[in-house]
């Protein structure tokens, strides 16, 4: 009886195990798998409005919704390359218990401030800074910043 009571235990606790990493997996997972050939456009433009603030433009051509991480982090990366072609890229991985969803034919527009990372690569009195957007293996054309 004790050896099938032990059984029995080890069972529900494997089975419990199991759900919390499926359950773990799929809230980073699930919007890789959707998109794996995405139909989108991606612009960076300045900011009329604020100097220093850029606008990144994240427009969905698909027939369904396109889902990502916040801009900067997981497969929404942003890309410096300074005038020697030296690449600086801040890698930061965010759990997500929700993505950020662009529904078909919509333009989600992220508003960012690009001189904190400026400074943390320490290229802020730098000039001619191309910066690339690079969105699920989509680059943007390159935007040069002239400070």
């Amino acid at each position: 009886m004790k050896l099938i009571l032990q059984i029995f235990s080890f069972i529900i606790l494997a089975n419990c195990s199991t759900v919390n990493e499926v359950q773990i997996n799929n809230s980073n997972a699930d919007y890789r798998k959707l998109n794996h050939d995405p139909n989108i456009t991606l612009v960076i433009e300045n900011s009329e409005e604020k100097e220093q603030i850029l606008l990144f433009k994240l427009t969905n051509h698909d027939t369904s919704s396109f889902l990502t991480s916040p801009l900067g982090t997981n497969y929404n990366q942003i890309i410096l390359i300074d005038e020697n072609g030296e690449r600086f890229t801040r890698e930061i991985w965010k759990k997500l218990s929700k993505p950020v969803e662009i529904k078909p034919d919509e333009t989600k527009v992220w508003a960012y401030d690009i001189r904190p990372l400026l400074k943390y690569f320490e290229l802020q009195n730098e000039k001619n800074i191309q910066l690339i957007w690079n969105a699920h293996g989509v680059k943007s054309s390159p935007f040069i910043l002239n400070q």
